[in-house]
């Protein structure tokens, strides 16, 4: 994906001790045709490290490279419903409720998307990347 696109996945390790504890980054959807390609902000933290703010730091480093660096015009990002953390995630870094569609691989359940437009990108993100 870094050679095709200029983006795609990083480690995810901890400021203490440079510990792994997952990955995060952006990817272009090409699992579901409907989204055509669409370049997607993804995260898996390990669970021991749950609830510490690492997903929401790393996804939103995440897309400020895309608006910033990449000069994306848009980034979604999805999750199970029933994962509401990830959700929180996506609220946290700007990104809004899109659509709710049902779960391709789960009977009787939904997936929920959000997205972010970088004219709608705001906020200290913005003001960090124009001041690089």
């Amino acid at each position: 994906m870094w050679d095709l696109e200029g983006f795609g996945f990083f480690a995810a390790t901890l400021k203490t001790d440079g510990s792994f504890v997952g990955w995060l980054g952006l990817n272009r959807v090409l699992d579901d045709p409907d989204l055509g390609g669409s370049p997607e902000v993804g995260w898996f933290i390990d669970r021991r490290h749950w609830g510490q703010g690492l997903a929401t730091e790393g996804a939103r480093v995440a897309v400020t490279y895309g608006f910033a660096t990449l000069e994306l015009d848009r980034i979604i990002a999805r999750y199970r419903t029933d994962n509401v953390a990830s959700g929180r995630v996506m609220e946290k870094i700007g990104m809004r409720r899109w659509q709710v569609v049902a779960d391709r691989e789960i009977p009787n359940a939904t997936i929920t998307m959000y997205e972010i437009n970088a004219k709608d990108w705001t906020g200290s993100e913005r003001e960090t990347a124009e001041q690089a």
